[in-house]
C-alpha cells in the first residue's frame, strides 16, 4: 500500500495511457465494394455491429471509387454488413483479424417492388431559427443517473459543480419541460433529481421570452432549456424510486423518488430526496424562492431581500462540497400545472426542506499587518439545522389572443439554529445563532399586445420580509473595550424588516426595419427597518448594554423614474442606447435628501456573418448606499467581530466598460467566446478596521477609485476523428482598491488571479469512454507584503459499457494547493459505482464506492490583505453505499 500511494500518480498516469490506447489503438480496415461486374459501386452502406448485441458500433459509405475504411476495435467479435439500393444485403463475420485482406465485397443485383418509403434521418445537432436541438440518444453514455449527468455531455453545455448550467459565459434563464416552466432560475430542483430516460430532445433556446406575448418585440438574449419527451412518457403517469443503504458503521442512506405526468393540458412533478452522503439536491434556494435575472422585462423588485447580519457560516474549500458536507437532508416537492381551459393555466408549486449539517475545520490565520503580526488558531466544529417551508400560486390567464393576466402569490418561512464549538486559542467556547425568516410576495402584470410589433406592460409588486436573529456566546473576549472581569457571556438580539412597494408601465414598439424602441415609467418604494441590541451578562444577570453598540435604524427610499431604450439597427450593426433618469425621496433617521440622477448607456454589436459576433458597451450608473453600509453603532457579526457603517448617505457612482466576441453558434463543431469587463468605481465603501490577537472592530468608510477589470474565454471544439470534445477556458482578474488597517492611512492593495484549464470528453459508441481535465489557478496579492498560492486540479473518470446490463464508472482526482515557495500538498481521490440494470423488469442494482483512498482531511491555503490562512476540512470517511432502483 506505502509503495502504491508513492506512485500512484505514475499508475493512475500509466492506467489511462493503456485505457486511451484500448480505445485508440484500434485496426483500420479497407476496402472496396463492387458489382458481379467488377464495377466500383458508390455511397454503399458499411455498417459496423457487434455480433452479440447487434449494437452498431460504425458505419461508414463507400466513395465514387467502391472505396471505404472503418476502424476495428480491438479484441471484439464482429459483424461487418453491406447494402446498398437495388442489390442484396451481405454480413461478413470478422473473427480473426490476422486473416484480413484488403477487402474486396461484390454484391449480387437483387430485382424488387419499390414501394412507398419514407426515410427519417436523425440528426445529432439540428439548427430550427434561434433553437438547437439535440437528439438526446446520441449523447447518452449509459451512467446517466439523472437530468444534470445527461446535460454534461451535450456540447456547447457546462454543468458547474453547483449545478449552474451555463451556455458560454452566461447561466441560462430556466429548464422548461414541454414548454412549461415550473421552477425558473430555481431549475437546479428539477435537474439534480429528475431521471434522463423519458427525455428525447433538449432544446436551446435563444432570445427566450418568458412572456409569449414578448415574443418577436423584445431584444432578449437570455437562454432556456426545454425537454422534448418521449412519446411513450407523454399522458402517463411514471416515474423511479431509489433506496441505498452503506456497509459501514455509519449507515448512512440515500433515497429519491420521482413521480411525474406531462399531458397536454395537466403536469405534475412531485419528488422526495432524503440522503446523508453529501449530496446536495436543491442547489442555490433563493434562486427557487425569488430568483432574480438581469434586465428582465417582466421582472420588478426581483433584488430586493432582507439583509442577513449574523449566520455561523463556514469557509467553503475549493473542491467537491459533498465531501465535507456531513448531512441529513430530507426535500419534498409538489409541483403541478393546471389548464381548467385553453386560456386558463394554474401553476403551484410547495417545497418542504429539512436539513441538519455538521461541519469541522482547523484554521491558523497568520496576520501580517507590518509591525503587528501575530498568529489565531481555530478547532470549528458547527452544526447547522433548518426547516424551510415554500409555497407558490401562479395563476396566468391568457384574456384574448393580446392580452394576458397574471398573478403570483409567494409564502415562505425558514426556522434554522447554529451551533459552534470552537477552541479559540486554546479557549473552548460555545456560541449559537437562531432565526426565523418570513417571506410574503405579491405580484400581478398584465400585458397587452396592442399591434403585432408593440406591446405594454402593466406590473406590481409587494414584498414582506422578517429576519429577526438572535446570537448569544459563553465567553467574553472583548476585554480591551469593556474592562470588567465579571463579565462571562454576551448576547445580541437583531430585528430586520423591510417592505417593498413598486408599480410600473412597460412599453415596447418593434418597427418594421427592426429597430426597437422602449420606455418604462415607474415608483419604487423599500423600507428597511433595523434594531439591534449587544448586551454583556454574568450567568444570567444583565451587566451591561454599551452606547455604541445598540442600533435603532430606519432607512426608506422612493425612486420616481423613467427608462428609456433604443435599438437601432443598420445592415449588420446595432446601436443600444439606455438613459434612466431617477428623482430620489430618501430619508435615514430622520435626514432625508433628494438627489436627481441621469444614469446613461451606449452600446455597439457588429455580425458581420454567421460566424462572428462583436458587442461592446459604456455604462455610467448613480447607485444608492445600502443599509449595512449606513448603520452608525457596532453589530457583532462573530464571535470576534463588529461591524458597522457610516453615516455618509452618497450616491456611489460607477463606470463600466464592456467588450466580447462569440466565434461560431451553440451546437457547431467549435465555438469560442471572451467577454472583457472594466469597471471602475469612482465611489465606494471600503473599511477601516482595528485588528488584535482577540477580536476585529471594522466600520465602513467612503473612498474613491477602486477599479476591476476582468477577462474569461470558453473555447468548445468537438473532434470528429477522436469522436471527442474539448473545452478550454481561461481567466483573468485584477482589483485594485485601498483601505484601512491599524493606521489612519490609507493604503493601496492589489488582487491578481490567474486561471486555466481544459476538459476533453469522449462519446464513443463502444464500451469505453473517459472524461479527463485539469484546471490552475494562481492567486496573489501586493500591499504591505506580497503573497501567493497557487492550486491546480485534475481528474479522470472512465466509463465502461460492459454491456446493455453493466455499466462500471471510476472517478479520480488530484488537488494541489501551494503557497508561495513552500512545500506543495497533495490529495487524491478515487469513487467507484458499478451498476447492473434490468430493463424488462425496470430494476437496478448499484454498488457505489466513495472516498476510496479514505483522505482524512484535506488542506487548503488562502490569502488575503490582512495576512494567510490555512484550513483544514474532516471530510467524510470511506464507505460502500448498496442500491436498488425501480422504474415504472
Amino acid at each position: 500500500m506505502q509503495l502504491f500511494l508513492k506512485h500512484r500518480t505514475f499508475l493512475a498516469f500509466w492506467f489511462f495511457m493503456n485505457v486511451t490506447f484500448l480505445g485508440f489503438g484500434q485496426e483500420l480496415l479497407k476496402g472496396t465494394v463492387v458489382d458481379q461486374q467488377k464495377q466500383a459501386l458508390a455511397f454503399a452502406s458499411v455498417v459496423l455491429k457487434d455480433s452479440l448485441s447487434s449494437k452498431i458500433i460504425a458505419y461508414t459509405y463507400s466513395n465514387e471509387q467502391g472505396q471505404f475504411q472503418l476502424k476495428l476495435p480491438n479484441k471484439r467479435p464482429l459483424i461487418l454488413s453491406f447494402s446498398v439500393l437495388g442489390f442484396k444485403t451481405q454480413n461478413l463475420p470478422i473473427k480473426d483479424r490476422n486473416t484480413i485482406p484488403n477487402l474486396t465485397i461484390v454484391l449480387e443485383e437483387q430485382n424488387f417492388e419499390l414501394k412507398e418509403v419514407i426515410v427519417h434521418a436523425v440528426k445529432p445537432i439540428e439548427r430550427k431559427k434561434d433553437t438547437v436541438v439535440f437528439n438526446v440518444a446520441s449523447f447518452l453514455r449509459g451512467n446517466e443517473q439523472v437530468l444534470e449527468d445527461l446535460l454534461k455531455n451535450i456540447p456547447g453545455l457546462q454543468v458547474l459543480t453547483d449545478g449552474t448550467i451555463k451556455v458560454g459565459n452566461k447561466e441560462i434563464e430556466s429548464v422548461l419541460v414541454e414548454g412549461d416552466d415550473l421552477f425558473e432560475k430555481g431549475y437546479k430542483i428539477l435537474t439534480k433529481n429528475m431521471p434522463p430516460n423519458p427525455i428525447d430532445k433538449v432544446e436551446l433556446i435563444e432570445s427566450y421570452s418568458k412572456n409569449k406575448l414578448l415574443k418577436g418585440i423584445e431584444d432578449s438574449d437570455k437562454i432556456a432549456l426545454n425537454l422534448r419527451l418521449k412519446e411513450e412518457a407523454k399522458r402517463v403517469w411514471f416515474g423511479n424510486a431509489h433506496l441505498g443503504v452503506s456497509l459501514d458503521s455509519e449507515k448512512r442512506t440515500s433515497a429519491l423518488g420521482n413521480l411525474m405526468n406531462f399531458g397536454k393540458k395537466n403536469k405534475y412533478y412531485f419528488l422526495t430526496n432524503q440522503n446523508s452522503i453529501g449530496h446536495d439536491a436543491t442547489g442555490d434556494l433563493s434562486q427557487l424562492i425569488n430568483p432574480y435575472s438581469a434586465d428582465e422585462v417582466s421582472g420588478i423588485g426581483d433584488n430586493q431581500e432582507v439583509e442577513t447580519f449574523l449566520g455561523l457560516e463556514a469557509n467553503s474549500p475549493n473542491f467537491k462540497a459533498s465531501r465535507t458536507n456531513f448531512n441529513n437532508s430530507k426535500l419534498v416537492s409538489l409541483n403541478a400545472l393546471f389548464s381548467p381551459s385553453k386560456n386558463f393555466k394554474i401553476k403551484t408549486l410547495g417545497f418542504f426542506n429539512w436539513d441538519d449539517r455538521n461541519f469541522y475545520q482547523k484554521s491558523i490565520a497568520a496576520y501580517n499587518l507590518g509591525t503587528t503580526q501575530f498568529t489565531n488558531t481555530e478547532n470549528y466544529s458547527l452544526a447547522k439545522n433548518f426547516v424551510l417551508g415554500f409555497g407558490k400560486l401562479d395563476l396566468n390567464y391568457q384574456l384574448s389572443k393580446v392580452k394576458a393576466l397574471e398573478l403570483v402569490s409567494k409564502y415562505s418561512q425558514k426556522d434554522q439554529q447554529h451551533l459552534g464549538d470552537l477552541i479559540f486559542n486554546t479557549l473552548s467556547t460555545r456560541e449559537v445563532v437562531k432565526s426565523k425568516q418570513t417571506f410574503v410576495d405579491q405580484k400581478v402584470q398584465y400585458t397587452h399586445q396592442l399591434t403585432a410589433r408593440k406591446v405594454l406592460l402593466i406590473k406590481g409588486r409587494y414584498i414582506y420580509q422578517t429576519n429577526p436573529e438572535q446570537y448569544a456566546i459563553d465567553h467574553f473576549f472583548y476585554q480591551e473595550d469593556f474592562p470588567n472581569s465579571t463579565v462571562n457571556n454576551v448576547s445580541q438580539k437583531v430585528d430586520n424588516t423591510m417592505k417593498y412597494g413598486g408599480f410600473e408601465a412597460h412599453y415596447l414598439h418593434r418597427s418594421t426595419d427592426d429597430n426597437l424602441f422602449q420606455i418604462q415609467l415607474g415608483n419604487q418604494y423599500r423600507e428597511d427597518q433595523l434594531v439591534s441590541g449587544f448586551q454583556l451578562f454574568q450567568d444570567q444577570q444583565l451587566v451591561l448594554s454599551p452606547e455604541g453598540y445598540q442600533n435603532r435604524q430606519k432607512y426608506s427610499i422612493h425612486d420616481l423614474y423613467f427608462k428609456s431604450n433604443y435599438t437601432f439597427k443598420l445592415n449588420r450593426f446595432s446601436i443600444k442606447g439606455k438613459l434612466q433618469v431617477h428623482q430620489y425621496f430618501k430619508e435615514l433617521n430622520q435626514q432625508k435628501s433628494q438627489p436627481f440622477v441621469l444614469n446613461p448607456k451606449l452600446g455597439l454589436a457588429y455580425q458581420p456573418n454567421n460566424n462572428h459576433k462583436f458587442e461592446t458597451s459604456y455604462a455610467f450608473k448613480s447607485s444608492n448606499a445600502q443599509l449595512p453600509e449606513l448603520y452608525d453603532a457596532y453589530i457583532l457579526t462573530g464571535f470576534r467581530s463588529f461591524s458597522r457603517g457610516t453615516s455618509q448617505n452618497q450616491l456611489l457612482n460607477t463606470s463600466s466598460l464592456m467588450f466580447n466576441y462569440q466565434f461560431g453558434n451553440w451546437g457547431d463543431k467549435f465555438f469560442a467566446n471572451t467577454n472583457l469587463l472594466y469597471t471602475k468605481m469612482h465611489d465606494y465603501y471600503s473599511s477601516t478596521a482595528l485588528l488584535n490577537p482577540s477580536y476585529v472592530k471594522s466600520t465602513k468608510t467612503l473612498i474613491k477609485d477602486k477599479s476591476l477589470l476582468s477577462i474569461s474565454s470558453q473555447v468548445d471544439r468537438y473532434f470528429k476523428a477522436i469522436s471527442s470534445n474539448l473545452k478550454l477556458s481561461f481567466g483573468y482578474t485584477d482589483t485594485q482598491y485601498m483601505n484601512r488597517v491599524n493606521s489612519s492611512n490609507l493604503r493601496q492593495v492589489s488582487l491578481k488571479n490567474f486561471n486555466y484549464g481544459f476538459e476533453l470528453r469522449s462519446g464513443f459508441l463502444g464500451i469505453f469512454n473517459y472524461h479527463i481535465g485539469s484546471s490552475w489557478s494562481r492567486n496573489l496579492i501586493y500591499t504591505s507584503f506580497k503573497e501567493s498560492y497557487a492550486n491546480n486540479n485534475m481528474f479522470l473518470d472512465f466509463f465502461f459499457a460492459v454491456n446493455d446490463q453493466l455499466t462500471i464508472d471510476l472517478q479520480t482526482e488530484r488537488y494541489a494547493f501551494k503557497n508561495g515557495n513552500k512545500t506543495q500538498h497533495e490529495y487524491y481521490f478515487a469513487d467507484v459505482s458499478a451498476r447492473y440494470e434490468l430493463k424488462k423488469q425496470g430494476l437496478s442494482f448499484s454498488l457505489v464506492g466513495k472516498n476510496l483512498l479514505n483522505t482524512a482531511e484535506f488542506k487548503e491555503f488562502s490569502v488575503s490583505d490582512i495576512g494567510s490562512f490555512t484550513n483544514v476540512y474532516r471530510l467524510l470517511p470511506r464507505y460502500v453505499l448498496l442500491q436498488v432502483g425501480y422504474r415504472f
